[in-house]
């Protein structure tokens, strides 16, 4: 009778869904925490470096607002930085801020030509199919 009760018992080793279920999803569980924590630390460091850029390019220019200045705001910038600096430097940057001065005029009257030459196209254009126009009724009258 031992014999019968030792031939029914078999010695396997664990199934492999058995034995690893529970690690497998604690493990991935574990690599998916891992990670979002890396995401979200990247972020973070993204966010401190742009504030720090952000006041290392403004802290530069301490007098400097972030609108567009007047012309005569720009002219009270240039003299007041030129207080400080070498003239060499001064007469540089006067004579940099005068040529491009002379390059924004010279650029809106060369745009304000261009807008007279179109406008004077359109009209030609609108003058030449009134032309055609009439002229196509001329001749289906004629014929």
């Amino acid at each position: 009778m031992q014999q019968t009760e030792v031939s029914d018992y078999v010695n396997d080793s664990p199934r492999p869904k058995q034995k690893g279920s529970g690690d497998a999803n604690q493990t991935e569980r574990r690599l998916c925490q891992v990670l979002l924590l890396s995401f979200g630390l990247l972020c973070v460091i993204q966010a401190i470096l742009n504030v720090s850029l952000r006041l290392t390019l403004y802290s530069t220019h301490s007098d400097c607002n972030a609108t567009n200045f007047s012309y005569q705001d720009q002219v009270k910038k240039v003299q007041k930085d030129c207080e400080g600096e070498l003239p060499g430097q001064c007469n540089r940057l006067q004579e940099r801020f005068n040529a491009l001065t002379l390059d924004k005029y010279q650029l809106a009257n060369r745009n304000t030509e261009l807008n007279n030459m179109i406008k004077d196209l359109q009209r030609e254009r609108d003058r030449l199919r009134t032309s055609l126009e009439t002229g196509e009724n001329g001749l289906s009258l004629l014929t």
